[in-house]
């Protein structure tokens, strides 16, 4: 009676197994008819490869400063190449996502077929040489001790930002301070309103002053005397500015003060990072199990091979270790960025959607206020976001209104407030045209007597024009707007220009474009095309604060350690400078995983996960306005969470996998 039930106990368990084998193995493949709106998605990602691909083609011929009119079967080559492999990486990572597609099955059943037959001979060849069998056997429990420790180390906040304080804790000994000039425009910009508070009112006009490093036009400026800008947005600029004014007063150097605001921004890397990271890890979910061996695990984190990855590109990419101390305003909005991005990432993926709680909105409103504060961009990002987020998920609009809208509504009001009030002078709009002003000097270069008698009137009370042809460089718009320190070459008349000058800017610019479409497409390009090159080199790296003419000059810090700073720096530049490899220190090589990677989840109707894409793909587009071509800070929110997107990429393939398999059975 026993051995009958346990037979029939086994033939019903075999034919179980056979029919959930024949269900999963030989499931229906997933449908190739392509309907319209697959079709679209997949003009959309062929026209973000083609993108891609033709700025890695023109890039040989911008580095050289030539025109497109050179374009030749070289650059149709790197086009064809560099298109077909964006596509194609597209493509493979689409098909490994989906477990219907069937992609691995025949690679799976060929690494099956060769394990099968080489299986015998590495058993016979660990029977004769058995002192090498247990070396293989320590060297794979060695393996999966280290796996262990890793998970061990990272599975909490505080433990991910204790590594990171005692290696960028050790970074912050050896390199005290990282700025530029930017600091000192804001630090003598605060100078000069409290020495106005005291009753010293020095007359607008009298020698060159803040408003004329990043020229904003006289006619701008307030009747009332006022010497605050918001040039480096005014918040920062009050921070800034105030510690180091109390650093000059209480040790007569700015030198502590730039050690404690860069302390103070070290401190807010960790706690962005780590809490970002663990969540990263965790995909979010915080549920802890306990196993058999007495160890606490979850079974939703990330691998051991992940995270060392991902910590090794914090600790030691020079974006990263770089940025932790560098008093700018992108460092500063690339780490709230990073906070701001990993808190989303949490209410994307919580698994009670029903509410936030109260601790997450907090902190988004934080982060929200720290990125409006530290970058005039910050403000459009937050907008998009409101708009795409009420729209996605309005049931707890109660909770964005206070995140996001409430912070943006604050600081916009107290903004405008104080600008319409001639408390502080806003920024110059021609900040922002920087594209136009490239094109409009690459005419002027190239053919100043082209221009139109008509557009030369109009635009010859605004600019010197000859002036504008002959400071012309590809890749940087500051020399053009007359961006610089007393004895610069003034090409933008801003001290002359009226705001009746400026109603027919746009109007001329079109027309000049018309009679010279060429320059034009070359002043574009060569100005944006290194944001999506890998194999363009930055035209500013992180690298170049380290060790900069304005450091060498501080009365304290010139003179501690400064063969640190030169080396950090030649190493930086010299591993960036090595093909292919160089590309992970790069910003632009982040630029183009993101943008594939953001092509990936629009292929594969992931909607909830182009919520993530949007601000950075708006960062993108901040990227192309900016005045320079590949200027690397303007890459670092990018840079900072392309990892962290790689890594739920591949969640979310493993996720479909696992509900593929569960599927057939329930």
């Amino acid at each position: 009676m026993t051995r009958h039930f346990r037979t029939q106990k086994k033939r019903i368990a075999d034919s179980c197994g056979k029919v959930y084998e024949r269900r999963f193995t030989h499931a229906p493949r997933e449908k190739t008819s392509i309907t319209f709106m697959g079709a679209l998605r997949w003009i959309l990602v062929a026209v973000a490869c083609t993108w891609i691909a033709f700025c890695m083609s023109v890039g040989p011929i911008y580095r050289k400063d030539r025109s497109i009119r050179t374009f030749g079967i070289g650059n149709t080559i790197i086009f064809v190449l560099a298109w077909l492999c964006c596509m194609g990486i597209v493509w493979i990572v689409v098909k490994l996502s989906r477990p219907k597609s069937h992609f691995l099955r025949p690679y799976l059943s060929w690494w099956r077929k060769v394990r099968q037959a080489c299986m015998p001979r590495v058993r016979a060849l660990f029977d004769r040489y058995p002192r090498f069998h247990r070396t293989m056997s320590h060297i794979r429990r060695w393996w999966m001790s280290i796996r262990t420790r890793i998970i061990f180390i990272t599975d909490r906040w505080w433990k991910i930002a204790l590594i990171l304080l005692i290696c960028w804790g050790i970074q912050f000994i050896l390199v005290p301070t990282i700025f530029a000039a930017d600091l000192l425009s804001q630090y003598n910009e605060m100078n000069r309103w409290m020495t106005s508070l005291n009753g010293t009112h020095v007359p607008y006009a009298d020698g060159f002053n803040v408003v004329d490093i990043y020229p904003i036009a006289h006619y701008m400026w307030p009747d009332t005397p006022t010497y605050l800008t918001n040039q480096h947005n005014i918040v920062l600029t009050f921070i800034y500015g105030g510690v180091l004014n109390l650093s000059k007063m209480w040790t007569r150097t700015i030198d502590l003060g730039l050690i404690v605001l860069s302390g103070t921004q070290l401190i807010f890397a960790i706690f962005a990072t780590s809490f970002t990271l663990h969540r990263c890890f965790t995909y979010a979910h915080s549920l802890r199990v306990y196993n058999p061996r007495g160890a606490y695990t979850n079974p939703l984190s990330a691998n051991a091979e992940w995270r060392a990855v991902i910590l090794l590109f914090f600790i030691l990419n020079p974006q990263t270790l770089f940025t932790t101390t560098a008093l700018t305003k992108s460092p500063l909005f690339a780490w709230a960025f990073l906070w701001w991005f990993g808190q989303w990432f949490e209410v994307f993926n919580r698994r009670d959607r029903s509410h936030i709680p109260a601790s997450l909105v907090a902190g988004i409103a934080f982060t929200t206020m720290v990125m409006l504060c530290s970058a005039k961009y910050a403000t459009y990002i937050i907008v998009v976001q409101v708009v795409l987020i009420f729209i996605a998920d309005r049931k707890r609009w109660r909770a964005y209104l206070v995140a996001l809208l409430l912070p943006l509504v604050l600081f916009q009001g107290a903004l405008l407030t104080a600008v319409n009030s001639g408390t502080i002078i806003s920024g110059d709009p021609i900040e922002s045209r920087g594209i136009q002003l490239q094109q409009i000097a690459r005419v002027m270069r190239d053919d100043p007597l082209g221009v139109p008698q008509n557009v030369r009137n109009e635009l010859r009370p605004i600019f010197n024009l000859y002036t504008m042809g002959t400071n012309y460089s590809p890749n940087d718009a500051d020399r053009v707007k007359s961006s610089g320190s007393d004895g610069k070459v003034e090409t933008y008349k801003w001290e002359t220009v009226t705001e009746k000058d400026m109603v027919n800017f746009n109007k001329a610019w079109l027309q000049l474009g018309k009679t010279h479409p060429v320059e034009y497409f070359d002043g574009f390009m060569a100005k944006v095309y290194g944001y999506f090159d890998v194999n363009d080199e930055p035209y500013v790296a992180t690298s170049y604060y380290v060790d900069n003419s304005r450091i060498s000059e501080a009365t304290l810090l010139h003179s501690w350690l400064p063969f640190v700073r030169f080396i950090e720096r030649t190493i930086a530049t010299g591993f960036g400078h090595i093909p292919v490899i160089g590309w992970i220190v790069h910003g632009n090589f982040y630029v183009v995983a993101v943008l594939l990677m953001g092509c990936i989840a629009l292929l594969l109707r992931r909607w909830r996960d182009l919520l993530r894409y949007m601000p950075l793909l708006l960062l993108m587009g901040v990227m192309i306005l900016a005045p320079a071509n590949n200027f690397e800070r303007h890459m670092l929110p990018l840079a900072f969470v392309g990892w962290l997107m790689a890594l739920h990429l591949v969640h979310e393939a493993h996720q479909a996998y696992s509900h593929a398999r569960i599927s057939p059975v329930m």
